[in-house]
């Protein structure tokens, strides 16, 4: 069974972050007023100049995104490639199957309301986990799992009740 998982951006997914940071720096563009941006004449108004800047610079960092075709997920027999930054064009990290020490499948938060199964991977030496949101990927359940079963030490310590209690 020779089974490549990858995992892509949706276009979706690029054009909702360019419209988010657009509508944060349309908003805060509108309230302030050219003298605000002054540095030397009005000091308080730093804060207001940096989180501008932020935005504008990540708004650009979304626009680049949507040409940034690779994966930011891919699973193979050689290991687990995952983007690591939220930058475009970098390459992937790479963790190789005898670097990984064991994976759980747990549940885990997604945001503050809500919960899904994850993949939580440890690196050996490491006591901070990668997580894989299963829900994310386009693949059964059952394809990720089985690869990562025949390639790594598998803990299966996810609790059925809670799996019960989240549909």
């Amino acid at each position: 069974m020779n089974t490549e998982i990858t995992h892509k951006i949706s276009i979706l997914d690029k054009f909702t972050s360019i419209l988010i940071f657009f509508g944060l720096i349309l908003g805060i563009g509108l309230k302030i007023e050219i003298d605000d941006l002054n540095y030397n004449k009005n000091n308080q108004n730093l804060i207001i100049i940096v989180i501008f800047t932020l935005f504008i610079i990540l708004f650009i960092f979304s626009c680049i995104r949507i040409f940034d075709d690779k994966p930011i997920l891919k699973i193979n027999e050689n290991g687990v490639f995952y983007r690591s930054s939220f930058l475009p064009f970098l390459p992937l990290s790479q963790l190789e199957w005898n670097e990984i020490d064991f994976v759980e499948l747990k549940i885990v938060r997604y945001s503050k309301h809500s919960r899904g199964k994850g993949l939580l991977i440890y690196k050996k030496n490491s006591l901070t986990p990668k997580t894989i949101h299963l829900e994310d990927l386009d693949y059964p359940e059952n394809v990720v799992l089985n690869i990562f079963k025949k390639h790594s030490n598998f803990l299966n310590s996810i609790n059925k009740t809670e799996i019960k209690n989240q549909h």
